[in-house]
This record gives structure tokens, sequence and C-alpha cells, in this order.
């Protein structure tokens, strides 16, 4: 169950870092009849969660405290363009924050290949969307199990 969630995750990722929205890549899931409908909501839940905590964490924040980081050579070096690509796109979508890149950047040196792979970096992106436990949205996933029933 967790490893299809975990594959699940990474599909919705991959839709996401080719500029499809949300939507057409659950569309595109459940139409390969390869995954149940409950884990591909399952795994949209944990990435709608990520964007909506993300979303009221920034809105908590000081105003004009908006940055940007830049990546050194070598950090592109590690990451590889084509994940570096990956993740720009998925923080212009709200998915990732600026700590979240910091942590995944303090990450990457547990690996021992560089350029990471595609997995390695799914990995740690996954790693950061799974790490939401700095605010609980009602009736978010913390609350509800895929084994409960709602009426």
């Amino acid at each position: 169950m967790r490893n299809r969630l975990a594959e699940v995750l990474s599909k919705l990722l991959d839709g996401l870092a080719k500029e499809n929205s949300l939507e057409q890549v659950e569309l595109k899931l459940l139409k390969k009849k390869k995954y149940d409908k409950t884990i591909v909501a399952a795994a949209y839940s944990w990435i709608f969660d990520k964007i909506n905590a993300n979303e009221l964490s920034t809105q908590n924040h000081i105003p004009g405290s908006k940055g940007m980081r830049f990546f050194s050579e070598d950090e592109l070096h590690f990451i590889g363009m084509k994940n570096y690509n990956r993740l720009l796109k998925l923080f212009n979508i709200g998915l990732l924050t600026h700590a979240d890149l910091d942590v995944i950047m303090e990450q990457i040196f547990f690996f021992p290949q560089f350029p990471l792979s595609e997995d390695q970096m799914n990995f740690l992106i996954l790693n950061s969307i799974i790490d939401v436990d700095k605010l609980s949205i009602p009736g978010s996933r913390k609350l509800l199990y895929l084994s409960d029933k709602i009426n």
C-alpha cells in the first residue's frame, strides 16, 4: 500500500513538473486503471495539503521577507539541470518553499553519486511533502485514514 502511494505521488510530481495540472495528472492515472481511486485520492490530498500549508504559512509571515534562492554552480552540478528545472516548477506552483529547497540541498549529500537521478530527487521531494507537521488543516489526512468510511 505504501509503495503504491509513493509511486502515485511520484507520478503526480512528474506530471506537475511537466506543467500539467493536478486534475490532468489525476485523470491520466485513473484512466490507466493501474491505481485504485482511494490511493490516487490519498496522494492527491497529500499534495493539496502541502500546497495549502505552504500558502497558509506564507500568509502568516511578515511582508517584505520575500527572497529568491539562487543555486551555486556546485549545487547545480550536484542536482543536475533536469532536476533543477523540476524544483523550480514545483516551487512556482507552491508545492515547495524556500525552506524545502534548503532542506533538499542539505539532504543531497547523503547520496553517493552526482548528479542525482530523477528517482533520488523524487525521494527528496516526497520527503518534503510528507513532512507537513507544521500545520494541521481541519479534515486533513492526519485525521483520516484510507480505511475510514465517510458518510
